[in-house]
């Protein structure tokens, strides 16, 4: 999950006995450095495990898989802020 204090945060989903979803929060981190740059989009590659985030700042970041916190890429380009990957 993104949010507008820059940071990602990792959730880990699991079922229930009864076939509920629950998620528990497992960890956060400051994914973004501009003071204006929030999280507008996020996305996860399901087999890989990566997650690529982008905001105000035009950049996406692509992350590794379980969340670590030094970005393995980044994609400067867009003339915007990225709102949907």
């Amino acid at each position: 999950a993104g949010s507008y204090d820059r940071r990602l945060s990792f959730w880990k989903i699991s079922q229930t006995s009864d076939g509920t979803a629950m998620a528990k929060f497992e960890r956060a981190f400051c994914a973004h450095e501009g003071i204006d740059d929030e999280v507008l989009a996020v996305c996860c590659n399901a087999t890989t495990g990566s997650v690529f985030s982008g905001g105000n700042s035009g950049v996406v970041r692509k992350w590794p898989g379980r969340g670590g916190e030094l970005a393995e890429a980044t994609y400067e380009g867009h003339e915007d802020a990225v709102t949907c990957l």
